[in-house]
């Protein structure tokens, strides 16, 4: 692959630390989208809905988007310096090895193996088809896909860019059902990535007037999202794909990156940065962990199951479980540093 730009390296450069709050953020959020161990029904049904609207229904869905953009945005530096073979087989292993060890686990574990077909276990393990036995992990799959096109996407973004971002978008506003991606959703935001990434000597950081307006707008996204709870007329209106893709999402999505641009030279985004070094085995593990909180809660006593306590359970158990995993983690390395371990 030919070298990056000089424009590429200092937008890389200079936006380093927000790709990695951002990171973080987008995977924590995310994470909420995958807490269904409880019941619902314990929680309180104006607090928990509107928590869940904000945090799982806006910030976690939208975090895809931003991860995506991310990835294809990296990319391009990541087949700048190897040759296609290497990228390749480099993100096999750092993608597809992690995901078929913990589908499998979840296989192991509460797969009934009686009634499966072989193609339930082909997709249970590597999702060709479907979504594997860890529904999220299905994102790494789908990175896979992507990065095995990323020189065709670097070529059409630099030779074709109209006719590439037309076909990419169509794609993704129809979304066909293609064996290629398992959600358009991620293969449009990696292609913006990747486009960015390009054409960087055209883009820059957005200014402070600009983001002020990008957060009136997302602000009042929100807001919509939180009235359409309760008001059936307003769900109708803003209920299909078409708003959700073309608005909610990218406008989410643009919310938060701006919002780790903000806070990156900031102590509170140094701190957030450092506390992200875990954050892809977190992405790995969390689906299990909260399997097994939630078989723990259940078995709580019952004064346990109020609408409070559940609400404040749900609300704390990401965040909760990334500390601790962080600290089993860094207990791990005093005791056995890596050169030992």
């Amino acid at each position: 692959m030919s070298a990056v730009s000089s424009a590429y390296s200092n937008a890389l450069g200079a936006g380093s630390q927000a790709l990695e709050i951002a990171r973080v953020f987008c995977i924590l959020f995310m994470s909420y989208v995958h807490l269904h161990f409880f019941d619902a029904g314990h929680a309180s049904p104006e607090a928990f809905l509107v928590m869940e609207a904000v945090i799982a229904d806006i910030l976690g869905r939208s975090s895809v988007p931003l991860l995506s953009v991310a990835s294809g945005f990296l990319m391009v530096r990541f087949f700048a310096r190897r040759d296609y073979k290497s990228a390749v087989s480099q993100r096999f292993r750092t993608l597809i090895i992690p995901m078929m060890i913990w589908n499998a686990l979840a296989m192991i574990l509460f797969m009934d193996f009686r009634d499966a077909a072989p193609l339930d276990l082909v997709n249970g393990l590597l999702a060709v088809t479907e979504p594997p036995a860890q529904l999220h992990l299905a994102f790494l799959r789908d990175l896979m896909a992507l990065t095995c096109l990323t020189p065709l996407f670097i070529y059409g973004a630099r030779r074709r860019p109209v006719v590439t971002a037309l076909i990419v978008a169509a794609v993704y506003l129809a979304q066909p059902k293609i064996w290629i991606v398992l959600r358009t959703q991620i293969l449009f935001f990696y292609v913006v990535g990747v486009y960015l990434a390009v054409h960087a000597d055209r883009i820059r950081f957005p200014t402070r007037w600009e983001k002020t307006g990008v957060y009136a707008v997302a602000g009042a996204v929100t807001l919509v999202q939180i009235a359409a709870l309760f008001e059936p007329r307003i769900g109708e209106l803003i209920g299909g794909a078409l708003y959700d893709n073309a608005v909610r999402r990218p406008v989410i999505a643009l919310a938060m990156w701006c919002f780790c641009v903000d806070i990156a030279p900031t102590a509170a985004g140094r701190r957030i940065h450092l506390a992200g070094k875990n954050m892809f085995l977190f992405f790995l593990a969390h689906g299990l962990i909260f399997h097994a909180v939630g078989a723990a809660y259940a078995r709580t006593p019952d004064v346990l199951h109020g609408q409070l306590i559940y609400t404040l359970a749900w609300l704390a158990t990401p965040v909760a479980a990334l500390i601790g995993l962080n600290l089993v983690l860094t207990v791990r390395g005093r005791i056995f540093p890596p050169e030992q371990a």
